[in-house]
């Protein structure tokens, strides 16, 4: 997936939300705290072997109109692959061998602090660290404003402006610091019955070198299959235009799994 296909999430997603606006119920005021585990995996056996785990959990919290949201999220697969050598008497031999094809894990943390209706300053904060694509670690922290360009119990479309310092380690580099612009969208649509649709998408150049640059994609849907729980479907597209050598610079994961709410 290349950036335009990146870009383009957020346009396909506002052309599927646009459809059922008119036909949806309203739905019901969330409670808060709002505190959930989401959990998933996959497991193969046959021409393909590999297994795939993935955890997330989430807070959120509003209180004298003071919002507060944390998430911790990671993702671990294994995958084995079959070679075969042929000796000289032309015996085959088979080798089986584990490799780890994707091992990440992320936390973040942001406040929304009200201004004047519809603008909020924000101060957001996040850790990143995944172990294929050679990063020890970034971390980011830093102030912005959001304006909620619209805001009711069913539909949220909410534009975010910051500065985001940002320290990066890949594991054959020296720690390196940027200082990032951070513009940001999401869009969330909530349906009778607590189903809902969302996305989300941040565009980070670093202000001090016009080479880099991030840009972090999100496409969700989930469905209520109890009070409690629900099926959640999650698509994350991860750009980084200067990657660790011999890396890619785009990393694309579709996640599924089922959510608790505790």
């Amino acid at each position: 997936m290349n950036i335009t296909r990146t870009a383009a999430i957020s346009t396909a997603v506002a052309a599927l939300l646009a459809a059922p606006f008119a036909f949806a119920d309203d739905a019901e005021e969330p409670e808060y705290p709002e505190f959930s585990v989401t959990l998933g995996g996959t497991i193969n056996d046959g021409n393909t072997e590999d297994e795939s785990a993935n955890l997330a959990v989430d807070y959120k919290n509003v209180r004298d109109s003071y919002e507060y949201t944390f998430g911790a999220n990671g993702v671990i697969t294994r995958t084995t692959t079959e070679t075969k050598e042929t000796a000289e008497d032309g015996t085959v031999t088979k080798r089986k061998e584990k490799n780890t094809t994707a091992k990440n894990g992320e936390l973040k943390g942001k406040v929304l602090i009200p201004i004047a209706d519809p603008f909020s300053a924000y101060v957001s904060a996040s850790a990143f660290r995944d172990e294929i694509a050679d990063l020890d670690y970034r971390f980011m922290v830093g102030p912005g404003i959001a304006w909620d360009v619209y805001k009711s119990d069913t539909l949220g479309i909410a534009l975010e402006l910051g500065v985001s310092p940002t320290w990066e380690k890949t594991s054959d580099g020296d720690t390196e610091y940027y200082t990032m612009l951070r513009v940001a969208e999401r869009i969330e649509k909530t349906f009778s019955k607590g189903a809902k649709i969302w996305e989300e998408a941040e565009y980070l150049p670093a202000l001090d070198d016009s080479d880099k640059y991030l840009i972090n994609a999100e496409l969700g849907v989930e469905s209520p299959l109890s009070d409690r729980l629900s099926l959640r479907l999650v698509l994350k597209d991860k750009y980084n235009s200067l990657p660790a050598d011999d890396n890619e610079k785009n990393d694309v994961s579709l996640v599924v799994g089922v959510r608790v709410k505790l």
